[in-house]
């Protein structure tokens, strides 16, 4: 009897703008605990008017239909012009609209040759440039839901649309026709109620029937309206008239007391090489922060990329930066003025007093407009590689190393030396390290170089690709490849020790050379291994030369 009364959408039409989700589009049949159920809700949209709203929820009628909108056609019109004379007119109608309604919705029909299609107005997915993935709409940035569709069913994030109708001056109609059968041996008396409040106006009624496979019909017909928000939020606008907030971060350290120095990272109150607030700190005041900062941007590479001195997140904004020999991250004070605040927030919380100097390299590609080849040694790797595959190829007509999987590219941004002094760092580091170097020797190209026996240890057993690099080297007269091998071999060695199946720091040590119990600096082993490998790399491009 409880489906019979609709508590559950009239709570829901009752209280609709304080919904999370907003239900474009119904059209449900189904059956469930002996109840027949035909639900059917559809919307538009109309001007934001209040004498127009207010005239149109004192009934339940819903002045368009679903046959309203979606087809075009032209119209022929006979018009009164008075002396018992008519003038014929013809209108094109394009069907976006139906008198003062606009579709949001568009429930389109073929001759029942084909089967409906429910289509949504495309000016709500552009509104904030969603992307349809699946079945639903995300926004490109953030991945949330915006929009989400079924075969029978769409629905909108609330405050999505009604920033959307904001920005348009709309409200949005939401018509329903429920209705709910039942077979009950309760006799039934017939009734009707009518439900409305500045936001509502629908009709609830029961009434008994004489069929075979039912005897109560119980329905609600109405609307509701979504109001939009009385101040838009599109970031377009935000950025145009928002009072932008701005933190503050540590540049220095007071000589006679000792207290932290922070300044505003607002642009507008920084000094520059204009003139501009003299007495203030420079755009470019070096700022210096904990290697952590960078967790956020290696561990998310859908959406950021670390390159060589830049942090990118989409297309939205960079962020210049370098990491000094103190293993500290350096940015501009200004710059940190160009990224949205809730950026800024992230970054203050690893601000520290300065420690160290600032990247040679980095500083002549600022500051002095000079053009370097690189600036953090883990960018360096994938150029050398790069220029290693050039020179062989020039004269071999192959590379040595092939490039990562599509499934692995998120590499390429996310290797960084650990940021943090664990095991736990050091090994996912070691683990895309040798998926760059070790895992990506093209072995198809040694076989060519190589007669097949000569690849095999003194088993009869392929060589791994390591070894089969080391006899190519061999075959060419490369001398400077022992050095690569050497060091891809710690390499490899080193990711086995602590990332087989049985992870031994006893074994590791007795790899680097070291006391069993010797506790390794997990940090500084990355670094080894990356100037080691990097700096053979060098040397074997300066041999091919």
């Amino acid at each position: 009897m409880d489906y019979l009364k609709f508590e559950d959408y009239i709570t829901n039409y009752e209280n609709l703008n304080s919904n999370e989700w907003i239900t474009l589009y119904e059209n449900v049949k189904s059956t469930s605990n002996g109840f027949k159920h035909d639900i059917f809700a559809f919307c538009a949209l109309v001007n934001d008017d209040d004498e127009f709203i207010k005239e149109y929820l004192n009934d339940f009628e819903w002045g368009f239909s679903p046959d309203s909108f979606g087809h075009s056609y032209f119209e022929h019109v006979s018009r009164n012009i008075g002396n018992g004379k008519f003038e014929d007119e013809i209108f094109f109608v394009p069907g976006n609209e139906s008198g003062d309604f606009e579709y949001l919705v568009a429930f389109r029909s073929f001759n029942r040759k084909y089967a409906v299609q429910v289509e949504i107005n495309p000016k709500l997915i552009w509104y904030n440039n969603i992307v349809k993935i699946g079945d639903n709409y995300i926004d490109p940035n953030t991945d949330e839901i915006i929009i989400k569709i079924s075969d029978n069913k769409i629905e909108v994030l609330t405050k999505y649309l009604k920033d959307f109708l904001c920005a348009y001056n709309k409200i949005c109609v939401i018509t329903f026709d429920h209705r709910r059968f039942a077979l009950i041996d309760k006799k039934i008396s017939g009734a009707q109620k009518t439900f409305s409040n500045n936001t509502s106006f629908f009709l609830y009624s029961i009434n008994s029937y004489d069929y075979s496979d039912y005897n109560v019909l119980a329905s609600i017909i109405g609307k509701s309206i979504i109001k939009p928000y009385k101040e838009c939020h599109h970031k377009s606008l935000q950025y145009l008239v928002g009072d932008k907030e701005y933190s503050e971060f540590i540049y220095g350290i007071d000589i006679e007391t000792g207290n932290l120095m922070k300044y505003t990272c607002d642009e507008s109150k920084l000094a520059n090489y204009f003139g501009a607030n003299p007495e203030a700190p420079h755009f470019l005041t070096p700022i210096f922060f904990n290697k952590s900062v960078l967790n956020k941007y290696k561990t998310d590479t859908a959406n950021y990329v670390i390159s060589d001195g830049y942090i990118k997140y989409l297309d939205e904004w960079n962020l210049p930066f370098t990491i000094n020999e103190e293993d500290k991250v350096v940015v501009w004070l200004g710059d940190l003025g160009r990224i949205p605040f809730d950026e800024q927030k992230h970054w203050s919380t690893e601000n520290i007093p300065p420690k160290g100097a600032i990247e040679e390299n980095f500083w002549k590609q600022q500051m002095e407009s000079v053009f370097v080849d690189k600036i953090l040694p883990e960018k360096w790797l994938f150029t050398l590689i790069g220029k290693l595959n050039e020179k062989f190829n020039d004269k071999y007509g192959a590379i040595i190393f092939n490039p990562l999987s599509e499934a692995d590219n998120s590499i390429y941004s996310a290797f960084v030396t650990p940021v943090v002094n664990t095991v736990d760092e050091y090994k996912e580091y070691v683990i895309q390290f040798c998926k760059i170097t070790c895992e990506s020797i093209n072995k198809k190209m040694v076989q060519k170089f190589v007669q097949e026996e000569k690849l095999k240890d003194a088993q009869g057993q392929a060589l791994g690709s390591i070894g089969q690099l080391d006899v190519l080297f061999k075959e060419l007269g490369i001398t400077t490849g022992d050095n690569l091998i050497n060091s891809l071999k710690l390499l490899y060695n080193s990711r086995n020790k602590l990332s087989g199946h049985t992870a031994s720091l006893k074994a590791y040590n007795k790899l680097w050379k070291r006391e069993e119990n010797y506790s390794p600096n997990w940090i500084m082993d990355s670094k080894i291994l990356l100037n080691s490998v990097n700096d053979s790399l060098n040397e074997l491009i300066e041999e091919l030369e």
